[in-house]
């Protein structure tokens, strides 16, 4: 509900009523590998069949150990990084209560006639997809909301930048390409592993013990025993 800015009820016995009107909500989990597995293997499909990963952007960065050289490192300039913090804390305080105590007015936005022509194109490509044999039948759990989250994006993107009026069709098509690298990424973490059969298994382990036979003896040929 929160991520739909929808009004919160939360009633408890010992604390009482509480009512959250017009929540925002920012979540950032990172976990060690190994921790998250023991997650996905205990919870994980409760996370998909609530629909809570279908909201999130699940990506898992390669590992940089080992390749961290200060010989190497970047410049350590934190030029852009401070630009970033400045207007993330404008947009912080931009929602804080008025004099009468109530929150901001929430602006609307709305897409350009030609970015609303492209999302809808995409939605629907997206919606083709969850077909069987599609890209995303395995996955139709996060692409229910894959649409929406390239429109959300195309709006953090647009307001974050202090863009004015309608959200442009450069700013969506921006968003499709980020929303896409992460639904791929999404698909590479969740796919399962394939199933190799004993038959299988046991045929490879004999190809190994052939070949190593070979190279150590020179002669294509063992014997039948």
């Amino acid at each position: 509900k929160a991520w739909d800015s929808s009004t919160l009820i939360i009633d408890r016995v010992t604390s009482g009523e509480l009512v959250i009107e017009n929540p925002v909500l920012t979540v950032l989990l990172q976990f060690q590998p190994g921790v998250f597995y023991e997650l996905m293997s205990k919870k994980g499909d409760l996370l998909r069949d609530s629909g809570f990963f279908a909201r999130c952007f699940v990506i898992a960065p390669p590992v940089t150990a080992g390749s961290r050289h200060l010989a190497n490192a970047p410049d350590p300039t934190t030029h852009n990084l401070t630009a970033v913090h400045d207007r993330l804390v404008e947009l912080l305080k931009m929602h804080n209560l008025d004099a009468q105590g109530d929150l901001q007015p929430r602006q609307v936005l709305k897409f350009s006639p030609e970015a609303q022509a492209r999302w809808e194109s995409q939605h629907d490509q997206i919606e083709s997809a969850m077909q069987d044999g599609g890209y995303f039948f395995n996955f139709r759990d996060f692409a229910s909301k894959h649409a929406d989250k390239i429109a959300r994006l195309a709006g953090l993107l647009h307001f974050f930048e202090g863009q004015e009026g309608l959200i442009s069709l450069r700013t969506l098509d921006r968003a499709i390409t980020i929303c896409n690298w992460f639904a791929a990424e999404f698909v590479r973490l969740f796919t399962a592993q394939p199933v190799i059969t004993q038959d299988q298994q046991d045929a490879f382990d004999l190809q190994d013990w052939l070949v190593a036979s070979f190279q150590q003896s020179g002669y294509p040929a063992v014997r039948k025993n």
